[in-house]
């Protein structure tokens, strides 16, 4: 019940035919009917008929704050979701301001966007009694594929300016933060000293989405050479002993570096003179054989 007395719902005078409409206290709960609202469709291809006449008897009033904001699904789907608060009470023998919430959704799929409802207690210093969180569920079972209900947390702990309903000033009210996000795609990735890959998301999450593993010995000069910088576990190694970067005595991972080069200088140059001078030589031969051509055919002569 309001906290005028009136409870709110519709009711009907079967004498008069006068149908009552009451609302929620709170001028954020105004109820706006016009004529045209109401018809009767009689049968046939009768015109519809407007047969009442809407008369407002007084507009909402008392303090109220709303907000709106989104949550998703677990498809990723927006779901909208309000929230008013209005005041109820001050004091009654209890300090401080009571004030009622109600939740409710447009996208709720049972047709029926009223949510939940409740009472809330502040303290004289304006400070929520309680910091339970309010659970709220939402019918999407018209989604293919949504899990149904979708259930969340409404945590009311941050509230004080709710409770100046003690004072002149309005309260406000709005969402400061929350966990859910839209369906996102892998944009980019980066990789951290201690190996963790992180995938971030064009909806803005950053999401871990493995580790680089390493492995250490007890003897690293014991491994075997296969070339290519490549190695295997040898005789005089020991077993492989697969960590993370960083621990057991392993090294870190360097991410977006360029590695220098790792192979033997002095014996890359002498291969390369190796290569020269033996190129050098079998352009000589080449050049003497074509020589010796050359006097064949002036002796054939």
């Amino acid at each position: 019940a309001n906290p005028n007395g009136f409870t709110p719902g519709v009711t009907l005078n079967a004498g008069t035919g006068e149908v009552t409409v009451v609302g929620n206290t709170g001028a954020l709960n105004d109820i706006s009917i016009a004529d045209a609202n109401i018809r009767v469709y009689p049968g046939g291809t009768g015109t519809a008929a407007t047969p009442f006449t809407v008369t407002k008897n007084t507009s909402a009033d008392g303090e109220s704050a709303r907000t709106n904001f989104v949550v998703y699904d677990s498809l990723g789907n927006a779901v909208n979701v309000g929230v008013t608060m209005t005041l109820v009470a001050r004091g009654g023998g209890t300090p401080g301001t009571t004030w009622r919430y109600d939740v409710s959704s447009v996208d709720d799929n049972d047709g029926d966007p009223r949510i939940s409802s409740g009472t809330m207690q502040f303290d004289e210093n304006g400070h929520l009694s309680t910091s339970t969180p309010l659970s709220v569920s939402i019918d999407r079972t018209s989604i293919a594929g949504a899990a149904s209900p979708l259930t969340f947390d409404l945590s009311f702990a941050a509230m004080t300016a709710l409770g100046d309903g003690q004072t002149a000033s309005s309260s406000t009210m709005s969402k400061l933060s929350g966990n859910g996000s839209a369906m996102g795609e892998l944009s980019g990735f980066s990789i951290g000293n201690d190996g963790i890959i992180s995938g971030s998301f064009n909806n803005g999450l950053v999401r871990v989405l493995g580790q680089v593993a390493v492995a250490g010995f007890a003897n690293a000069e014991g491994l075997v050479d296969n070339g290519g910088n490549l190695f295997s576990v040898g005789a005089d190694s020991g077993a492989a002993v697969v960590t993370e970067p960083g621990k057991m005595g392993t090294g870190s991972v360097t991410s977006g570096a360029l590695e220098l080069s790792n192979v033997d200088l002095a014996a890359e140059f002498i291969n390369l003179i190796t290569a020269s001078t033996g190129y050098s030589a079998a352009s000589r031969v080449i050049t003497t054989t074509d020589q010796l051509m050359q006097q064949l055919l002036v002796i054939g002569r």
